[in-house]
């Protein structure tokens, strides 16, 4: 088994999102599975790189992991920071180390794995306005390219890539060319943030009326993304916490964990009230902060 000495992306199999409640998007599912079999399959016909692209904060690496977790795939998860290194070919070097093991794991115990690069829009393959480019940048896309095109001369070297991001109309045309990258926009419509934000609450929310409440709550802050709701329920946690102490003042705090730990959040009737407060806190707080005014933040 070959030796991996430099940095190992491998998350394993499944993840911690095995134990969150999550609904994931069929149509999203369908697409990330769907590249990931097509490339083990004999004489695949898919490209080896699929980019997932949107709008931040809609979900998308919560639900390519989730999806992995589902089917117990394998993740290599890769961000788009440690694609850089000290000396140039760094990142290759992780890469094929990584690549080497996952091959390794197929070819003889028939693991299936993914590689997942987070945030690819940022990474020195770029060529967007602010992201450095140096000769660094030029050797991983070259080798990204060959990756891609002996994917489809051997099958030996064919492990899936699926890059996630915001916007790819800044990568390097070649890379992107057909044959070595297909494109899906995740731009979920407001019926798939409900579902996707009501499952995010299903442990606190349970009466219909509630989950009618909390769709309507969702319309009208409709144009936020996924992540603006997921925050909510963080949010609710800190009152949570908050509250405890300030009744606890003293308390020992392995016996507070082991109280907060039994009911971290709140399953009240009033629930429905503080999320819609918080919602239109956090509305009100969202706003374009120059680097003068950050000195003055605090969270409230």
């Amino acid at each position: 088994m070959p030796d991996l000495t430099k940095r190992d992306f491998m998350l394993g199999v499944g993840t911690q999102l095995d134990n969150q409640l999550a609904y994931i998007n069929p149509v999203f599912e369908n697409k990330v599975i769907s590249h990931i079999v097509g490339n083990y399959m004999n004489n695949p016909p898919y490209p080896l790189y699929l980019s997932i692209h949107g709008k931040k904060g809609e979900g998308k690496t919560f639900q390519t992991l989730r999806v992995c977790s589902k089917y117990r795939l394998t993740v290599y998860y890769i961000s788009s920071a440690e694609l850089c290194g000290s000396y140039e070919k760094d990142s290759i070097g992780d890469i094929e180390e990584n690549l080497s093991k996952a091959l390794y794991k197929f070819h003889h115990e028939q693991e299936i794995s993914v590689f997942v690069i987070d945030d690819f829009h940022l990474s020195i393959a770029s060529t967007e306005a602010g992201v450095g480019r140096t000769v660094n940048s030029q050797i991983l896309t070259g080798y990204l390219m060959n990756l891609a095109d002996k994917a489809k001369a051997t099958k030996n070297m064919r492990i899936p890539f699926i890059l996630l991001g915001n916007d790819f109309n800044n990568l390097y045309n070649p890379l992107t060319r057909d044959g070595r990258m297909d494109f899906y926009e995740w731009s979920p419509t407001i019926h798939e943030k409900i579902n996707i934000i009501s499952a995010h609450f299903d442990d606190i929310i349970s009466t219909e009326n509630e989950k009618k409440q909390l769709a309507q709550i969702v319309r009208t802050y409709a144009l936020h993304p996924i992540s603006f709701f997921t925050e909510i329920k963080s949010d609710l946690s800190k009152c949570v916490v908050s509250d405890y102490f300030s009744k606890h003042p003293n308390q020992d705090l392995r016996t507070a964990l082991k109280d907060l730990n039994a009911q971290l959040l709140p399953c009240t009737s009033s629930v429905i009230s503080d999320i819609q407060q918080l919602a239109s806190k956090r509305d009100a707080s969202i706003k374009n902060i120059s680097h003068e005014e950050r000195r003055g933040l605090y969270n409230a």
